[in-house]
């Protein structure tokens, strides 16, 4: 889930290599631009929530050849393809590129300038909040939180709200199976946690009436 204060195109990474994702993921973070990270097996089942589909596969893959060339071909979706134009036919409209961060980065700066009229880099306004993805990891603006179980369900369902919808302990409680006692403290957690990583709260309280994001 990723909550935005306006429309931010959502990028869907997948990859059947062990490649380090967080060193990209830190690059693009640089450039403004975020990403949520899917197995390649879930990536079909993905791509209706996507606009950009960014397929990484430095190594000839047939289930990387099969996804891109299943992908549907439509104006909302851009497909990247990070590897040999060898290794998929020439007609399935994917964009293919060398695989390395350079050209990836450099792709999708291009994608969000001309495609869909934003400048990551000078976009404040469209500002990522939170990112989950599979499997289950927070990102507070590209930094790396390593919440606990319960302290995630809390940032799910919060982030499953409109911003700034107050919502009380005990309605947190019960939908989440928690003792209602226990949600301050998985807050404080939370924010400590994100405080470090980012030096900013991630969670947010307004007269002890509940508890919030942005």
């Amino acid at each position: 889930m990723i909550k935005f204060n306006r429309h931010y195109p959502r990028v869907i990474f997948t990859s059947e290599s062990s490649y380090d994702i967080d060193s990209l993921r830190s690059e693009l973070s640089m450039c403004g631009i975020y990403i949520t990270v899917v197995p390649l097996t879930e990536a079909a089942a993905a791509v209706d929530s996507a606009e950009i589909m960014f397929i990484y596969s430095p190594e000839y893959s047939s289930r990387a050849k099969a996804l891109v060339e299943s992908l549907p071909k439509k104006e909302t979706l851009a497909v990247v393809f990070a590897g040999s134009a060898d290794d998929i036919d020439p007609e399935c409209g994917a964009l293919v590129i060398p695989a390395d961060n350079g050209s990836i980065c450099a792709t999708l700066c291009d994608i969000f300038k001309e495609t869909f009229k934003l400048d990551p880099l000078h976009a404040e306004d469209e500002e990522i909040i939170c990112e989950l993805t599979k499997p289950t990891q927070v990102y507070y603006n590209g930094t790396k939180i390593s919440l606990s179980k319960s302290e995630t369900k809390i940032v799910h369902f919060l982030l499953s709200l409109e911003p700034r919808t107050l919502v009380s302990k005990e309605v947190i409680g019960e939908y989440l199976s928690l003792a209602p006692g226990a949600v301050p403290v998985h807050i404080h957690n939370i924010n400590e946690k994100s405080m470090q990583a980012y030096h900013d709260k991630l969670v947010f309280s307004r007269s002890s009436r509940g508890y919030f994001v942005y």
